[in-house]
């Protein structure tokens, strides 16, 4: 059965990147892709009993910021969605937005690369570390 992976990205650049990168790599993920944090609450809340097995969270998004959403993730009410693995990846590589993450109980923090080749590769390492390697509850 294929992993749900929800991508919270604004950028349609970024979003190509990373759709490219897992069908690149053949792997049986469904990759659902919301614009904006409020939808992003909103794709958890539709089946709170059956959550992603990743999220992969931009930072600068409209309506709501990535720092909001990860919060409202790590508080929600339900432990099936405040356990589901955070992934930070974002343009952003100052120091305060890294401990903010962290502070908030992000699972890790990567900042996006510049290039289609290195961009495919890092989300090749997150599948293969989150989907592959971590057991997760």
């Amino acid at each position: 059965m294929p992993a749900d992976v929800l991508l919270v990205e604004d950028s349609d650049v970024h979003v190509e990147f990373t759709r490219l990168a897992f069908e690149r790599e053949g792997s049986p993920v469904k990759l659902r892709v919301v614009r904006d944090g409020e939808h992003a609450l909103e794709a958890l809340e539709e089946r709170p009993d059956h959550p992603p097995a990743l999220i992969i969270l931009d930072l600068g998004l409209p309506r709501m910021s990535g720092f909001d959403v990860l919060r409202a993730v790590r508080a929600h009410e339900s432990v099936r969605i405040r356990r589901v693995p955070v992934v930070v990846l974002t343009t952003s590589r100052a120091p305060e937005d890294v401990q903010r993450a962290y502070d908030l109980a992000a699972s890790s923090f990567v900042s996006k690369p510049l290039h289609l080749d290195d961009f495919v590769a890092l989300i090749d390492d997150l599948r293969a570390w989150w989907l592959g390697r971590v057991e997760l509850p």
